[in-house]
């Protein structure tokens, strides 16, 4: 090889390895030496061809071109890369094709979202006395109006009315509340006796539907019976206890452990266990257990603190239904009734040659009763008689056999659902259709005459159902009659003009424990019905 300078230059050697590894390349790539050969000449004339010798002979025409005029461009590659380059732009903008496009000018904004602006907390103040002052003024208003409304009534009729506003703002009681409208009379609590003559009156011992003025449902009495604290811990009968507790004895103290384990259970199973044993115990004790005042005193079953009020007080957590039947024995021992018997204060006599049953007349002068009142008194949701004597004698119903029990300017304080008119009445539960009783010549009878008034006056009626009622009624008892709470008239229609037939539609009120037909609470119990059955196969009826 020769230099530009004109000097031989040694021709580098080829290293073997270099040698070897473009051969192994070659044959990867299907490369012959006479292609590879073949390759290079081709490179080296397209060198050649455009090299400075062969530059100088084309700039040399290309000038003697100009003067002739001519702008061509002679060189032959130059021109070949121009036409592929001319011809591959061409063809990018015949495919490119710029089409007329649609422009929006339509603002698509998302909605935004309100600013509410943040109040001071002097503003939120001043919005609350303004909410606390408008609700004081409606309910002076409404109070005002149930003034004028019962202006001029007499003090035996409904002394005052609840308003929509006060019912509204009462506390409600923990169970279940039943959606029905509520009653805007006020119910008279209880009934005085004098001279065998009855009339209306308060009393500290009942309760209405729906607590007012902060009133409990199951009131402790304000301090205990006279024969209670008039037995002393000195007693012979007191001491002969202590040093031999008798078995009634051990089951009053059982009952009150099961309170004690009630209260302190930790996991949700052993709670329900004790209460089931709680429930069980006060359900015996009403039943099977005989007391006397020194057993009851003994074990301080009426103290507040120890005894059956732990567990109906306000601040119990105890289940409603166990609550209701502890009240009903408390209330039983506190007036002294230590008769467990079903039938106690019933008695068989001879008149107009045919035995009948009445209420004793010693028992009726120890426990003086009455049903004429509105609410429930004394009574408890669910409680249980085996007859409607029974009824009568607790003040629950004031009649032995009609269904309806009323006064002429009171209207009706009580009702029994027996099924007398089982093809137009109903029953749902919470809504009651009831028919009256037939009348003649047009005219409606007494009975009927005392649902209509308190279809004026909404005054609250008692209702009990009995066990003959049709059995497809679901709220019927097993056995005899049961309280199921308070009711209000609230419609009338006439079924038949002759007889003077009406049937009326009840709402059950608010705020009263649910109807004790099924589950754990269920009226009458096991024990109740089992005391029934062996009265009903010995005749005591």
């Amino acid at each position: 090889m020769t230099a530009p300078s004109g000097k031989k230059l040694d021709v580098f050697p080829v290293p073997a390895w270099m040698l070897a590894a473009a051969e192994a390349s070659m044959k990867a790539a299907g490369v012959t030496p006479e292609a590879l050969a073949k390759k290079v000449q081709e490179a080296k004339a397209e060198i050649d061809a455009n090299g400075e010798e062969h530059q100088k002979k084309m700039r040399a025409l290309q000038e003697k071109l100009a003067e002739l005029g001519a702008g061509k461009d002679w060189n032959v590659f130059k021109n070949t890369q121009l036409e592929e380059i001319g011809a591959a732009a061409q063809g990018k903008i015949a495919a490119f094709e710029v089409k007329p496009m649609v422009i929006n000018t339509t603002r698509t904004s998302k909605p935004r979202k309100r600013k509410v602006p943040v109040q001071k907390p002097e503003e939120r103040r001043a919005k609350k006395e303004q909410v606390r002052k408008k609700q004081k003024e409606e309910a002076e208003k409404k109070a005002e109006e149930v003034k004028k409304h019962t202006k001029g009534l007499p003090v035996s009729t409904v002394q005052a009315e609840w308003s929509t506003t006060i019912a509204s703002r009462e506390p409600k009681t923990t169970t279940a509340p039943i959606p029905r409208k509520k009653s805007t009379t006020k119910m008279p609590d209880a009934m005085h006796t004098d001279n065998n003559k009855f009339s209306i009156a308060p009393s500290e011992n009942s309760s209405v539907s729906v607590p007012t003025d902060g009133k409990e449902q199951y009131p402790i009495r304000p301090k205990l019976p006279d024969w209670y604290t008039s037995i002393s811990l000195k007693h012979p009968k007191m001491e002969a206890m202590s040093k031999k507790r008798p078995q009634e004895l051990t089951t009053l103290d059982g009952l009150k452990a099961y309170v004690t384990q009630c209260q302190i259970a930790k996991s949700p199973t052993q709670l329900a266990n004790h209460y089931d044993n709680l429930r069980d115990c006060i359900h015996k004790a009403e039943i099977l257990l005989p007391v006397t005042s020194y057993l009851l005193r003994k074990a301080n079953m009426l103290s507040p603190t120890t005894g059956l009020p732990l567990i109906f007080a306000a601040s119990a957590n105890f289940p409603e239904d166990l609550k209701a039947d502890a009240y009903q024995l408390y209330t039983r021992w506190h007036k002294g009734d230590f008769d467990q018997n079903i039938l106690r204060g019933i008695e068989t006599y001879n008149a107009d040659n045919r035995t009948t049953d009445r209420i004793s007349p010693a028992y009726r002068k120890q426990f003086p009763n009455s049903a004429k009142y509105y609410g429930a008194g004394d009574l408890v949701q669910g409680q249980w008689w085996p007859t409607q004597l029974c009824t009568v004698r607790d003040g629950a119903h004031g009649t032995p056999q009609g269904g309806i029990f009323g006064e002429k300017d009171h209207g009706a304080y009580s009702i029994v659902l027996s099924g007398g008119h089982s093809t137009t009445d109903s029953d749902s539960g919470t809504t009651i259709e009831y028919s009256g009783t037939e009348g003649k010549n047009f005219c409606p009878t007494d009975a009927t005459n005392f649902l209509i008034h308190s279809n004026k006056i909404k005054n609250p009626v008692r209702v009990l159902r009995s066990s003959q009622l049709p059995k497809k009624n679901p709220y019927r008892p097993d056995k005899g009659l049961r309280y199921d709470g308070l009711y209000i008239v609230t419609g009338v229609v006439v079924t038949d003009q002759m007889t003077a037939m009406h049937r009326f539609t009840l709402e059950r009120c608010e705020g009263q424990g649910e109807i004790r037909y099924k589950g754990k609470g269920k009226r009458p119990t096991v024990w109740e019905v089992s005391a029934y059955e062996k009265l009903k196969a010995g005749m005591a009826w």
